[in-house]
């Protein structure tokens, strides 16, 4: 499987720094590969992963965003018609490491989740629970998250990081992955009341 990825950032939101964008997006990348053999790099021409920032209507193969918190993102899955592509919503208040807003981090690392194959995940402690949090300084992924993204890309064979840690069985059985020919990620139709979750897809 191609395990080497270039990815593109069409445009920005008007509010964050360029440079910074493209640093939080570079970081998201490295949550998956820090875990597996997945390489990510800035491409030109035809990509991989093509990154983009949207209001309302953008595409007869893509959901409408509409400035609200019931989907603040999506992105596709690799075998799709646009593949692996992500689309964060431009009328979002998004934010980098801090709390006033939609943190683009965090964000990002469950949209690429999608871009590489993954499904939501049954666990709130996941990265792909279709959930995310309100900003948080120790993000990181879940047990479920990683033994989904290595079931799809395998092991890392260098570095460090290359295992997940200890987990029961009913853990492992609720791992949700597919690489399917779906154009976007299914919506969750769970409801969540708490006011620091915002729904995503």
């Amino acid at each position: 499987m191609h395990k080497n990825l270039t990815y593109r950032i069409n445009n920005y939101p008007e509010n964050l720094n360029k440079t910074d964008v493209d640093n939080e997006i570079a970081r998201a990348f490295a949550v998956w590969s820090n875990y597996t053999d997945l390489k990510f790099a800035v491409g030109s021409g035809k990509v991989d992963i093509d990154i983009s920032f949207h209001r309302g209507d953008h595409g007869s193969n893509c959901k409408p965003f509409r400035g609200t918190l019931d989907m603040t993102a999506h992105a596709f899955f690799p075998a799709s018609l646009l593949t692996g592509d992500a689309h964060f919503d431009l009328s979002q208040n998004w934010t980098i490491r801090n709390d006033s807003g939609l943190d683009l981090f965090q964000t990002a690392v469950h949209e690429f989740g999608h871009s590489l194959g993954l499904d939501h995940s049954n666990f709130q402690t996941a990265a792909m629970w279709p959930v995310v949090r309100r900003y948080s300084p120790n993000y990181q992924l879940d047990n479920d998250d990683i033994t989904g993204i290595q079931k799809i890309y395998g092991t890392k064979t260098e570095g460090t990081k290359n295992s997940t840690k200890d987990q029961d069985a009913s853990h492992r059985e609720g791992i949700l992955f597919s690489v399917t020919t779906e154009s976007l990620p299914p919506v969750s139709n769970k409801t969540m009341s708490e006011t620091n979750k915002i729904h995503v897809s």
